[in-house]
């Protein structure tokens, strides 16, 4: 609290520790409105106590970037993973 106030304060984060996990900058542009945060949230506390199974992948706010192979990875029986935001070929289905 008392770093965050500060940086309000002086306009700048502090120099002398790490502000990444509290500092907005950290976020993407296609994260920053409201529908997205708001299903990507729900979906990450619901999974706060749930066993998660190496792998997993996040079902809400998908779709946000897609490269244009996409479609055709798709058709191939691609299996896509979310990654920063793009959705990246993680295997295919025979």
């Amino acid at each position: 609290g008392k770093t965050l106030a500060n940086w309000i304060q002086q306009g700048l984060p502090p120099s002398d520790i790490d502000v990444t996990g509290i500092n907005v900058d950290r976020f993407h542009s296609y994260q920053a409105n409201y529908e997205y945060r708001k299903q990507r949230v729900s979906e990450s506390l619901g999974n706060t106590y749930r066993l998660l199974y190496p792998g997993y992948q996040p079902k809400t706010c998908r779709g946000v970037k897609k490269s244009a192979l996409h479609d055709r990875l798709a058709d191939k029986n691609a299996y896509f993973h979310d990654v920063s935001g793009w959705e990246s070929p993680g295997w295919y289905a025979p």
